[in-house]
């Protein structure tokens, strides 16, 4: 092998070493995220009295049902794009990007409900936003 071979495969290695973390973190954080969002659309479908706010079965604009249909597709979404974001593909970081934010103000929508765990969420949805879009070269790097 040449010294050219050697550079180039060190180079590979750094980069393979130093660039994937973030991006793969977001990718793994996509699925905990996604399955924390599918097991609140379930608890407030099957359990909506739980939820009442003040007495009243609504959230901040329509009833808890609706929310937890409207998190049932985020976390169904939010797995998809963890999928698409651990294989590094493109649509997967910009079907990310869009969805961390809309994530972030349906959390902030259903906080009412419960407030602890929608600002943990929204914490969760801005790492995800962090490794997506300042560490986006990854995907173009990659292939």
């Amino acid at each position: 092998m040449s010294s050219s071979n050697y550079e180039q495969k060190a180079q590979e290695t750094f980069t393979a070493a130093t660039s994937s973390g973030w991006v793969t973190f977001a990718g793994f954080l996509f699925f905990v995220v996604g399955i924390f969002h599918v097991i609140d659309g379930i608890s407030a479908l099957s359990r909506a009295h739980v939820f009442y706010i003040s007495g009243s079965p609504n959230g901040l604009f329509w009833n808890i049902r609706f929310w937890g249909v409207v998190l049932l597709i985020v976390g169904g979404l939010g797995i998809w794009a963890g999928y698409a974001v651990l294989n590094r593909q493109e649509i997967g970081r910009t079907m990310g990007i869009i969805l961390a934010g809309g994530g972030i103000i349906v959390q902030l929508m259903f906080l009412s409900a419960e407030p602890t765990w929608a600002l943990i969420m929204v914490a969760m949805w801005i790492i995800v936003l962090y490794a997506l879009i300042v560490h986006g070269d990854e995907f173009s790097a990659s292939g």
